[in-house]
């Protein structure tokens, strides 16, 4: 588990980091303002994995995960700047984590099912 949170922070990671060049500048303290909300809500998802659900599906913990950061995130970012955002932000951040996070998860099957037949 703690391998998988590690990617999908990684993931979040990255998503921050094309959030910042889309919408520069680009600095240390912008790149950690788009990151840790996101963070913090795919946090809170592993938690709810290995409290409530505790399955091994990589896609039903993506699921959560994803939902998770995306509520949360959008939670703390409206929290931290005191409006909701417009909803075109809101339809990128879903997007782009869900390509991210569910893409990192589908480069790992295939990665292990090409090792499996190897």
């Amino acid at each position: 588990m703690t391998k998988q949170l590690t990617y999908d922070i990684i993931a979040i990671a990255v998503f921050a980091i094309l959030a910042r060049f889309a919408h520069p500048p680009v600095t240390l303290g912008g790149i950690f303002d788009a990151f840790w909300p996101w963070a913090v809500g795919a946090v809170l998802g592993w938690a709810i994995l290995t409290w409530l659900f505790k399955t091994s599906n990589i896609w039903l913990q993506g699921l959560t995960v994803w939902a998770s950061a995306i509520i949360f995130g959008m939670i703390f970012w409206a929290l931290v700047n005191s409006s909701l955002p417009h909803y075109s932000f809101l339809i990128v951040a879903i997007t782009m984590s869900a390509l991210l996070l569910f893409g990192r998860r589908a480069v790992a099957q295939w990665m292990s099912r090409k090792k499996a037949t190897a």
